[in-house]
């Protein structure tokens, strides 16, 4: 039997290729747009000079929980936009979050697409780090989350960050590690689930979710600031109907 260690590194290492894989196929649906990602809208709190995003965010504004995310999929409260036989798309949906403080290993500089990120991707390292200084995943939040933060255009150079929601965290425990304390603001995003395997598995559908066509056909607008990716749910000992949330931030 599995315990939930070796599930996290099962799944850190499989996403590894399965982020390739995506990358490869450019399946984020992101290569005709032109997302301009200044690095001063880059949001730690390490530093003093924080920008925020421009963009208006109304009430209620909800607080980034998987609870409320499983619920919609485990009860099939949302419309189907596309599906397969073992996956699910679903129409997008807005969303106003709070703000939201992460913990996470960043890529110092932007970064291209590939090989360069695969040492992002690994978290063992910052899982080590929180059991060492009793730093523990907010609770009822995703097991991961990846920012794809642009620089140079789409699918260009990025700052690249992967980790996880996290309470208060003093900064001077992260202060001189390759870690970072992330505060995101307040944020209004285009949110589609998909539900079912990753790129690398069997009739996976991944390749179906098209959040830039889906997001322009429902009349979003993108900010050109963030691109992300939450996941809710790994089901590696099950029939791979793993649950990602797929979101970017819109006007």
């Amino acid at each position: 039997m599995l315990d939930r260690s070796d599930i996290h590194r099962m799944a850190n290492q499989l996403k590894v290729w399965s982020s390739w894989y995506y990358l490869l196929l450019n399946l984020t649906g992101c290569s005709s747009q032109q997302m301009v990602y200044h690095l001063k809208s880059f949001f730690s709190v390490n530093h003093s000079a924080a920008v925020k995003i421009h963009q208006p965010v109304k009430s209620p504004a909800i607080a980034m929980k998987s609870s409320q995310v499983l619920s919609v999929v485990d009860q099939k409260k949302y419309q189907v936009a596309e599906s397969g036989g073992n996956y699910i798309v679903t129409q997008p949906v807005v969303k106003y979050y709070q703000p939201t403080r992460l913990l996470v290993k960043s890529s110092p500089q932007p970064i291209d697409l590939g090989p360069e990120m695969f040492p992002y991707m690994e978290l063992s390292d910052l899982r080590a780090f929180m059991s060492r200084h009793q730093i523990r995943k907010a609770s009822d939040t995703p097991e991961e989350v990846y920012l794809y933060n642009w620089v140079d255009g789409a699918q260009g150079a990025m700052i690249f960050q992967t980790g996880c929601v996290v309470d208060q965290v003093n900064p001077d425990l992260v202060s001189s590690t390759a870690f970072r304390l992330v505060q995101l603001p307040a944020l209004k995003v285009c949110s589609i689930l998909y539900i079912g395997p990753f790129p690398y598995q069997k009739n996976s559908g991944w390749g179906q979710i098209d959040w830039e066509r889906r997001a322009a056909e429902a009349g979003y607008k993108y900010t050109e600031v963030l691109y992300r990716e939450l996941y809710h749910r790994y089901d590696f000992g099950g029939n791979n109907q793993h649950v990602t949330e797929i979101q970017i931030s819109i006007h």
